[in-house]
């Protein structure tokens, strides 16, 4: 069975990580695409960078000015530019 815990950490609107990331759909300063075993999450913001990624933890680790974060839904999935295995 598949392990689908997920944990998102927020701090200060300026520093996020998220485990269970399986691939990053798409980035840049302003937008992020990430998709993870719980479904696809889109992170808005200003000035963000991946400070860490880790295809072993599978987890990533964005700064920047976070504006917005929402899941959505699985069935959504794309084909992503780059997968974690």
């Amino acid at each position: 069975m598949k392990d689908n815990s997920q944990t998102l950490t927020l701090i200060d609107r300026s520093l996020i990580t998220i485990t269970g990331v399986d691939g990053i759909t798409a980035f840049d300063d302003g937008y992020v695409g990430l998709i993870t075993e719980l479904g696809n999450i889109i992170i808005e913001g200003e000035g963000m960078e991946i400070e860490d990624l880790s295809s072993e933890k599978k987890t990533v680790r964005i700064k920047g000015k976070i504006n917005l974060f929402e899941y959505r839904d699985a069935k959504e999935k794309r084909k992503g530019l780059f997968f974690l295995k």
